[in-house]
């Protein structure tokens, strides 16, 4: 089925202090998909890296899908749906060790359904949670390059 898809985001990026950050990214999305009606979808997540080891973050989303898309079936499958989820996390990072970067966290969800998903979904407002280890790469060390690179 053809799908035409636009998508437009923004990002802001701004250190803090001598090893923190902070960047936060808004996003818009719309498909519009054979005979279906247009969908579309809006995010804006945000990253608070206060010293290189430990992150705050953030996630808003509003997303509005038909059943088709979410593999509804019966009359379902025509109607069109808007879902919302809010996420808020930590992460601790610890090292690095050699080329990896090892950390741990915890995330937290709740997702806002419209009624005539609640049995799908097994409520209006499933929530989730999970603790969670990480590995990365880890950051370059510049100084052994001779100092940043612009």
């Amino acid at each position: 089925e053809p799908l035409h898809r636009l998508t437009a985001s923004a990002m802001y990026h701004r250190p803090l202090g001598s090893a923190g950050h902070w960047a936060t990214t808004a996003a818009f999305g719309r498909n519009i998909e054979g005979d279906h009606p247009a969908t579309h979808a809006y995010l804006l997540e945000t990253n608070l890296d206060l010293d290189g080891h430990n992150a705050l973050f953030g996630r808003a989303e509003y997303v509005l899908k038909t059943g088709h898309a979410l593999v509804l079936s019966g009359p379902l499958e025509e109607e069109t749906f808007g879902v919302a989820s809010l996420a808020a996390g930590y992460l601790r990072s610890f090292g690095p060790l050699g080329p990896v970067l090892p950390g741990a966290g915890v995330r937290a969800s709740v997702d806002l359904v419209p009624q005539g998903l609640e049995s799908t979904y097994g409520g209006r407002t499933p929530v989730g949670a999970m603790i969670y280890l990480r590995l990365s790469s880890a950051p370059m060390d510049h100084s052994r390059h001779g100092g940043a690179h612009p």
